[in-house]
């Protein structure tokens, strides 16, 4: 026996023998039917989950379902306009700010700023979309202000009232359609 050979016993096949192939095919097989099949539950499941969570926009952002949750834009919006004149009429903005910056799609985003005391846009905020026939849905203290969830019969939209960088208050409507309540199924 020489030093180049293993010990009788010892016999190594190396990874892409059978016994290291088998696993890692399998686990590549359900990794990529994982994701496929992962993406088109998440798809008929998202805007049940938008309702009951608004920051799970942003998980829908981050792993790029936006193509596979877009919902067709309720009637009296324009798809991809920064047209402040196009924001659809239900949505209730703070009247004293300057220009608004939006963009209107199926979302709609709108940015405002003014000088008034955020306690006061929050209460006006408040005072209008309540008038408006709105409910909220939730109220909760943020770093530097509040968001609030409100919903109508045809949206759902989150105000966020903050400590501006440039003004006094920041406004933030962030606003999707409502989703339509499907059949549930308990299996």
């Amino acid at each position: 026996m020489t030093n180049d050979e293993p010990a009788p016993g010892n016999k190594r096949s190396g990874c892409f023998a059978f016994g290291c192939l088998l696993p890692l095919a399998l686990v590549l097989i359900l990794g990529v039917g994982g994701f496929f099949v992962g993406r088109a539950y998440v798809r008929d499941h998202i805007d049940e989950w938008r309702d009951d969570s608004p920051i799970f926009d942003l998980a829908v952002a981050v792993f790029g379902l936006e193509s596979d949750a877009a919902s067709p834009p309720p009637p009296g919006t324009v798809g991809g306009d920064s047209d402040p004149a196009h924001l659809p009429s239900d949505i209730v903005f703070f009247p004293a700010t300057t220009s608004p910056v939006v963009h209107i799609s199926d979302i709609v985003t709108v940015f405002q700023e003014t000088g008034e005391p955020r306690e006061a846009v929050t209460a006006s905020l408040n005072d209008d979309l309540t008038e408006a026939g709105w409910i909220v849905l939730s109220d909760d203290e943020t770093p530097g202000g509040r968001a609030a969830t409100w919903t109508s019969d045809v949206r759902v939209c989150t105000y966020e009232v903050v400590e501006g960088m440039t003004a006094a208050t920041e406004v933030w409507i962030r606003c999707r359609p409502k989703a339509e309540p499907g059949p549930r199924s308990d299996g």
